[in-house]
Parts: C-alpha cells; structure tokens; sequence
C-alpha cells in the first residue's frame, strides 16, 4: 500500500498525493513538539530559542491565521515578518527584506506564498501547522537546509495530530523524534512511534 493520507488531502495546495514525493535533503533532522491549540505559538517560540535559531521559516495551512499567529508571536517579543497570498507586492517584498537582512528572525507563510521564493539560508522550517501529506511535508522540509547546510524541521503537534506525524514519517521513509524542551533547552528523545533514530 502507499500508507498516503487518503484522497480527501489530495486536492489541497495544489500538490496530489500521488505526486512523486520529493527526496528528503540529507542534512535535516526531523522533530515535533507537543503542545495544545492555545500553546502553540509559545511552544514554537521556546523551541526556536532553544535550539538557536537565526532564520526560521514557519508554515501555517491558511492564510487568515497567519495574521493571528504572527500577532501572538510579536506580543511575546519575537520579530516576525508575515507573507500571504493577498498581500501587495510592495508589503511582499518589504517582509521578504526584512527576513533577509536579518531584520526579524522568522517569516510567517502559507505553503502558496511560499511558492517560488528563493530563501537560501533558511536554518528551521516549522509547520505551525501539519501539512496536508507527506509530499507537502517533504516541500516545506526542503527550505531548510538548502546546498547541504545542516537545518532542522520542527512540526507543532496538536494532542491527537502525533498519528498524522507517525504517517508523514513512514511515508517520507525518514525518523521524525519529539523535541523536549525544558530551561531553555531542546533535547531530541527517541519517539515511540520510531524505529531507528539518526544521532543527534
């Protein structure tokens, strides 16, 4: 069996599962966090901070939250920039400048406004939310850690979305571990869910 997600995801973002999945970059290391709706953006912003993060790439479904998040996000004292479909050119490039020179370290998008950007030194994808499959995951992934510099892809996981997580793992064909983070630290544990873990 191909162990996708079922068809209902197929049609969203313009990616089919049936589509080849793209091949995972050698140098990322996959993790997830725990956290409940409410928490989510917290959860992101310690796990960032605790793994050092400098140039983030953050991944929602829709871009009408994006707005909501970024909002959150920047009320706790993190500079975001935000970029979604409907926004004007000039808005556009100026959060695109911004992320660029370093300005905020972290950029809001939805999987369409992240279409066709060239972000070259991307050091974290996150998917605030999951993507739809395993394709999707493997596109968002593939920011991080461009011309085989080390990057990492943190997924925010709702309670009840870690099967989602389980699936897009096996489906990918690589080992996705949670990432506890305590005191201003992260540690990769070997999850359940896993076989094989890559050392850290």
């Amino acid at each position: 069996g191909s162990g996708g997600l079922g068809a209902t995801a197929a049609s969203a973002g313009g990616v089919a599962s049936g589509d080849a999945l793209p091949a995972l970059a050698t140098g990322l290391t996959h993790t997830w966090v725990p956290a409940s709706r409410r928490l989510k953006t917290d959860a992101l912003r310690r796990a960032l901070h605790a793994v050092g993060s400098r140039k983030a790439l953050i991944f929602m479904n829709a871009g009408r939250r994006l707005k909501d998040a970024g909002f959150k996000l920047a009320s706790r004292g993190m500079a975001v920039a935000i970029l979604h479909g409907d926004m004007p050119k000039q808005a556009r490039e100026a959060a695109l400048a911004e992320f660029a020179d370093g300005r905020v370290r972290a950029l809001l998008v939805s999987d369409v406004a992240a279409r066709g950007l060239d972000l070259p030194a991307v050091d974290a994808v996150v998917n605030l939310e999951l993507p739809t499959d395993a394709a999707h995951y493997a596109h968002r992934a593939g920011r991080a850690g461009r011309m085989g510099r080390p990057g990492l892809v943190i997924s925010v996981v709702e309670p009840g979305e870690e099967f989602v997580v389980a699936k897009i793992a096996k489906r990918a064909g690589t080992v996705i571990d949670e990432l506890r983070v305590e005191g201003g630290r992260a540690e990769r544990v070997r999850d359940r869910v896993q076989v094989e873990a890559p050392s850290l």
